[in-house]
């Protein structure tokens, strides 16, 4: 979905590690998005102790919530929309912050859009987080599991291993590949 919607001239897609500082990754992604496109920008990080720091020709921006802000209301100046992929997401703290933020920009109608993906009890606890209720109204697509039988007959095409191994290889993933 995301490689299709990238060759869109309208959108710009960025994909991000649901695990890994979400913030500076969507704001270095869209910052590198829109600077190739025409927008003056820069971007500092240094790691030690992390330190964020955002300027354009205009505003210096010190918290990432904002910075992201600006990135969004940008995008939607030069009639972009912007499409977070999250794989294999989480219930963590940076997740529930970022998603918090995302129902602040969805309220603003920034142009901004998350496709989140995971295993069902990882999506459902994110879902089901006592503080993010709007989520329980998103537009969701629910993926059965893959057949057992299909998971194996791949399992052991791909590893060549004995029977009894790819069945409790494919037994493990719970139908999920």
């Amino acid at each position: 979905i995301s490689d299709r919607i990238a060759k869109e001239k309208d959108w710009i897609v960025i994909k991000v590690n649901p695990e890994a500082m979400l913030y500076e990754n969507v704001i270095y992604g869209l910052t590198h998005a829109l600077h190739s496109s025409g927008l003056s920008a820069s971007l500092n990080i240094n790691l030690s102790p992390l330190s964020v720091s955002f300027s354009n020709d205009n505003f210096t921006y010190s918290s990432e919530e904002g910075k992201l802000e600006n990135l969004l209301e940008q995008a939607g100046k030069r009639k972009k929309k912007v499409l977070i992929c999250m794989d294999e997401i989480t219930n963590n703290k940076e997740t529930r912050v970022f998603l918090h933020s995302f129902q602040i920009y969805l309220r603003d109608s920034l142009p901004v859009y998350i496709l989140a993906s995971g295993l069902p009890q990882n999506v459902y606890s994110v879902i089901n987080s006592k503080t993010l209720t709007f989520l329980r109204r998103a537009q969701k697509c629910n993926l059965s599991p893959l057949e057992l039988s299909t998971v194996r007959q791949e399992d052991s095409r791909v590893f060549s291993l004995p029977a009894k191994t790819v069945m409790g290889m494919s037994k493990l993933t719970n139908g999920y590949s």
